[in-house]
């Protein structure tokens, strides 16, 4: 019996290599493979060139990257999650590639921070609050955050709307703006575009409701911000600072 499961087990690996070579291992060398013979797939984990497919039912998720909350519980945003494409699993680029979901009458974050991001509609439609404008973005739209910016994405459809976000890997943590606190500065500085005023109160009825803001988590910052700027600071006193890159990769 140990000698047929051995064998067994044996025939069981070799039938999970034919999988992840594609069937390429039946073949020779320069020659073309038959229609249907896929690539291997590539590694989740890891500085390797890699590809994430979306499955074949059209459905907004991607194989083998699991659906993540955008944040702690909390009261600053409703309605919003994210899947964290590329960045964060051993790549060494300079940027995290995320997938950022919004719920019909969900909104994220109204916030600002020092760093900028990108954002490109994929799904849907929806808005983004860019200080005291808003602007709509639709499939195919490019919108940028300069540093200190505030900002929001809502969604004021009645299908998801959905985008990606480029942002730098290295970065610090957003500020939270209260909505109401914002209504009022902007209400004394301009004139208010329609359906700003009802969106900012109503983000600050459910903000009281859910116990204010929200926990921060790991797709809004990245740790060791404090050590860079320590050794930054180092870098500038002993006159090195012309040297040095904060948060460059040796």
């Amino acid at each position: 019996l140990e000698k047929k499961a051995a064998a067994g087990g044996h025939h069981h690996h070799a039938k999970d290599d034919h999988h992840a070579d594609g069937g390429h291992g039946h073949h020779k060398p320069g020659t073309t493979l038959p229609p249907g013979v896929a690539a291997p797939a590539t590694p989740v984990e890891g500085n390797y060139s890699k590809v994430f497919n979306r499955p074949k039912d059209g459905s907004w998720t991607w194989e083998r990257i699991p659906q993540e909350m955008y944040k702690q519980d909390g009261g600053s945003f409703k309605g919003c999650s994210r899947f964290e494409l590329l960045g964060k699993r051993g790549e060494s680029t300079v940027f995290h590639v995320r997938y950022f979901e919004v719920e019909p009458g969900g909104w994220t974050t109204l916030e600002h921070h020092r760093h900028e991001h990108a954002v490109i509609g994929l799904r849907g439609k929806g808005e983004i609050q860019l200080g005291p404008h808003v602007y709509p973005v639709h499939v195919g739209d490019a919108a940028y955050t300069a540093p200190g910016d505030t900002h929001q994405l809502r969604n004021h459809g009645d299908e998801p709307f959905g985008f990606i976000c480029v942002v730098a890997a290295d970065r610090d943590r957003p500020v939270e703006v209260d909505p109401k606190e914002f209504l009022k500065s902007m209400s004394l500085k301009h004139a208010l575009q329609h359906g700003m005023k009802e969106s900012l109160e109503a983000q600050a009825k459910h903000r009281a409701s859910m116990g204010g803001d929200a926990e921060p988590s790991a797709c809004e910052w990245k740790p060791g911000m404090k050590k860079k700027k320590a050794e930054a600071a180092k870098a500038v006193e002993s006159g090195s600072a012309c040297e040095w890159v904060p948060g460059k990769k040796h």
